[in-house]
């Protein structure tokens, strides 16, 4: 390591694109995540020089793949994107990098790819927030699918439209703690009723006066 501008042999490698020497770096003890000046990582020289071998050796390393500069400037995929590097954009984005990181001054990769005129990039960058929002979207409708099938699965059968059977049916429909409830709600209704009609009679006293009421 350099004192003037905290550069290694990995660094130095990795920005030349020697996958190989790299790899033989790290097997020596080689910091895989060093910050050399300004914070730049092995990755962000590799990313910004388009080493796509290089790029693909320190992910599989699993390298911080989002890692900003000191300044908040730039990402790896944002250098890539700053200088045209297509494959290596197309390799960042499928393993996690995120486009829509907030660089220094609001700056964003797609910011970058325009300023630099690289139209293409531009396009890559809009197709890929629109695939992500798309498969978001999907996700969405298809955890809220479950949700309703989960809540349907678990709320009671309504009960049957009264008729002569209403009684057997709704002991069917209902678990027997509730329909042993609604029971007795039944018969402090009828007592209530008897009590107003009658003053307090038996139920079968009761049956007899309805009966030669009519």
């Amino acid at each position: 390591e350099t004192k003037q501008n905290r550069e290694t042999a990995f660094l130095i490698a990795c920005e030349a694109g020697h996958r190989e020497v790299a790899d033989m770096l790290l097997s020596s003890g080689a910091h895989l995540n060093h910050e050399a000046d300004m914070g730049l990582t092995a990755i962000h020289k590799a990313a910004r020089n388009g080493h796509l071998n290089v790029v693909q050796f320190l992910i599989n390393r699993q390298i911080d793949i989002n890692k900003l500069t000191a300044d908040n400037e730039h990402t790896p995929l944002s250098y890539a994107c700053a200088n045209n590097y297509q494959e290596v954009i197309y390799l960042l984005l499928n393993n996690g990098a995120d486009p829509n990181i907030k660089l220094k001054d609001d700056n964003t990769c797609i910011l970058e790819a325009a300023r630099r005129g690289n139209a293409e990039v531009v396009g890559m960058l809009l197709d890929w927030n629109d695939m992500l929002h798309d498969k978001q979207m999907a996700a969405a409708a298809n955890n809220r699918k479950k949700i309703n099938s989960s809540i349907t699965n678990t709320m009671p059968r309504p009960l049957p439209y009264p008729n002569s059977n209403s009684n057997n049916l709704r002991h069917q429909a209902l678990p027997q703690s509730i329909t042993e409830q609604l029971d007795e709600v039944d018969r402090e209704y009828q007592t209530r009723i008897n009590k107003t009609r009658y003053g307090y009679i038996p139920p079968q006293t009761q049956k007899q006066i309805t009966a030669n009421s009519y």
